[in-house]
Parts: structure tokens; C-alpha cells; sequence
């Protein structure tokens, strides 16, 4: 407990010094508070004269404010876009959750982090279904089976977002663009408070929510905060796949601040930030890595422990091969 008084006391000052030097960078940039700018991001670049390195983002504004003891990337060996940061991932319970909203028949990060802590994931994309081709819905099926993972493929997360996910049907090409008619299909979207409570008890633990889902991350998140300190959800940790302006929806500056402001009413601390490099300008993603004290102390014994059994081992080697020398047998160390 000690340990994570400690990680939380040195999370709030980087925190405060953090959130000090975003606000006095944008008044001086802008002229104008962050908090309540109602600047396009998409559009948004350094302002001419300014005095700024390099070209300005909304996201230089969010760093990393902890460094995590266990840090690592999976699935492990997996290049470019897909991997996820995540921060003593085989200190969870063996009967740890994780809810992944956005799959795109992809469960390779699920299925790691069953073989590394043995969680079971609830993934959560409305779009396969429609999107079932040569059988690949079943085979998609029949691997989440191996590591205790179900798939909710009927509704999507997102419910005012502002955005539309459009699912593939029979319509003519001529007859795509026609948007009233009912000939173009939309996925359901539901609240995260429906699609959490429609399947668990609240409060609702996570060891890990991850979220990739076009956009729709700054409803979902926004919510999600609300959730946490409603005491209906708890997360150890969140891994989002940041979109500066998704599907050219008119997202504000005002509204990216709040997407922020939602991990840290569940109390998480961005530990890791990683650039997507496929996408630039408006398209700029950016993918987060929050995690809560708890779980980062929880990282930082079992990063010590292993130090220390390290040390032990260490030891005891040294002492056998003195041992050995006086009696001049190397061949038992």
C-alpha cells in the first residue's frame, strides 16, 4: 500500500506540472484557454510567428506522466499498427477480464495476453458479421474459444459520437450514396453502461480495456469516466487508439481535453504514447496507454522481486563457485 501512496504521490505532481505547462503553451500559442477552445483540431497548425518546435498537434500536449517497472509490447514481434503497450501484464489475477471494443477478426493481442495472465477478453465489433466472407466469421469464433473469449457481434459502443459505422449489404453501387432510403446499412451503437451491465454486475472490474473503434473513442471514454466515478467501473488499465479527427467529424479542441479528463476520473495514468505512423495531418493517430496506480505498484513489487530472486541466484552461484575453487572442481558449478 505504501508502494502505491508512493506512485500516486509522484504521478500527481508530474500531473500538475504537466497539465501547467499544456495550458500556459496553448494561451500563449492561441490565446485562449484550452479547456474551453472551440478549435478544430483537424485544421489547427502552429500559428504563423509563433515560436514552436516543429509543427504544432493537439497531442504534443499529452506525454506520458509515470513510467511503468514492466513495460512491454504485444503481441511481442508484431510490427506496426495492432500492438498495444501494456504494464505488468502477468501481474493480473488468473481470472482477470478484459473488454476490447474493435476487432476486425484480429485477436492476437487477446489471445496474449490470455497466454501471459490468463485473462478472457469480451470483444465487442458489429461490423464482422456483415463482413463474413469464406467462413471467416467461424474460424474468428473457433479462436476465441481456445483462449475463453466471446464475441458480441450484434451492437457497436459509440452511441453519440456523432459518427455513423456503416456495414457492408447487398446494395447496387449507383444506390450507396442514397442515405435515407434504407438501403444503406448502419451498425447498432449502444452506451458503454449498456454493454457492460448487459453482461456483468456491477461495479465492474477490468484488468484491461482496450478500444479501437474509429472515433468513437471520445463518447466512449468520456462515459467511461462518468462510469468510474459513479463507482459502477473499475480499470486497471486502457489502451485507445487516439484519432485527432476521425471521419472529418468536427471535433474541438474542448472535446479532446475531455477524452483525457475521462481515464483520469478512473484514476489511470498515461504511461506509454506511441505514434501510428500510416496516418498524417488530420488523420494523425496516436496510440495511449493509461494505467492506474494500483496496477503500476502492483508491477513495480514484481519487477523488485524478480530483481531480488535475481540477486539471490546470483549469490548463491558466487558462493558454489568459491566453493568449488578451494577444492578445485569447476565441473559441478
Amino acid at each position: 500500500m505504501r508502494l502505491c501512496f508512493g506512485v500516486v504521490r509522484q504521478w500527481q505532481l508530474n500531473e500538475k506540472l504537466a497539465s501547467q505547462s499544456r495550458n500556459a503553451v496553448h494561451e500563449r500559442l492561441f490565446g485562449e484557454r484550452l479547456t474551453e477552445s472551440t478549435r478544430l483540431v483537424a485544421h489547427a497548425g502552429t500559428p504563423p510567428g509563433a515560436h514552436y518546435t516543429g509543427i504544432w498537434s493537439p497531442f504534443d500536449y499529452w506525454e506520458p506522466t509515470i513510467s511503468c517497472a514492466e513495460d512491454v509490447r504485444i503481441p511481442m514481434g508484431l510490427v506496426g499498427d495492432g500492438a498495444k503497450w501494456v504494464c505488468g501484464v502477468a501481474a493480473h489475477t488468473r481470472s482477470c477480464r478484459v473488454l476490447s471494443l474493435g476487432s476486425n477478426f484480429d485477436d492476437n493481442f487477446e489471445r496474449a495476453v490470455f497466454k501471459l495472465a490468463g485473462c478472457s477478453s469480451y470483444i465487442v465489433d458489429p461490423t464482422l458479421i456483415p463482413r463474413d466472407r469464406n467462413g471467416s466469421l467461424g474460424q474468428f469464433l473457433a479462436r476465441l474459444r481456445e483462449h475463453g473469449s466471446v464475441l458480441n457481434g450484434t451492437v457497436g459502443a459509440g452511441v453519440g459520437s456523432g459518427l455513423n459505422v456503416r456495414l457492408p449489404g447487398p446494395v447496387r453501387r449507383e444506390e450507396k450514396m442514397k442515405q435515407n432510403n434504407g438501403l444503406t446499412h448502419f451498425a447498432s451503437l449502444v452506451s458503454l453502461r449498456q454493454l457492460l451491465l448487459d453482461r456483468y454486475q456491477p461495479p465492474v472490474h477490468l484488468a484491461i480495456a482496450k478500444f479501437d473503434i474509429e472515433g468513437a473513442e471520445y463518447s466512449v471514454l468520456a462515459e467511461m469516466g462518468v462510469l468510474c466515478t459513479e463507482g459502477i467501473l473499475t480499470v486497471d488499465q486502457l489502451n485507445v487508439e487516439v484519432h485527432r479527427a476521425p471521419r472529418r467529424h468536427k471535433t474541438r479542441l474542448s472535446e479532446f481535453t475531455q477524452l483525457f479528463r475521462g481515464a483520469r476520473q478512473c484514476g489511470l495514468m498515461i504511461h506509454h504514447k506511441e505514434r501510428n505512423n500510416w496516418a498524417r495531418g488530420e488523420n494523425e493517430v496516436v496510440e495511449y496507454a493509461w494505467v492506474s496506480p494500483l496496477h503500476a505498484a502492483r508491477a513495480m513489487k514484481r519487477a523488485m522481486n524478480r530483481t531480488l530472486s535475481s540477486e539471490d541466484d546470483s549469490l548463491k552461484l558466487a558462493a558454489a563457485t568459491r566453493s568449488k575453487a578451494v577444492s578445485g572442481d569447476f565441473n559441478r558449478v
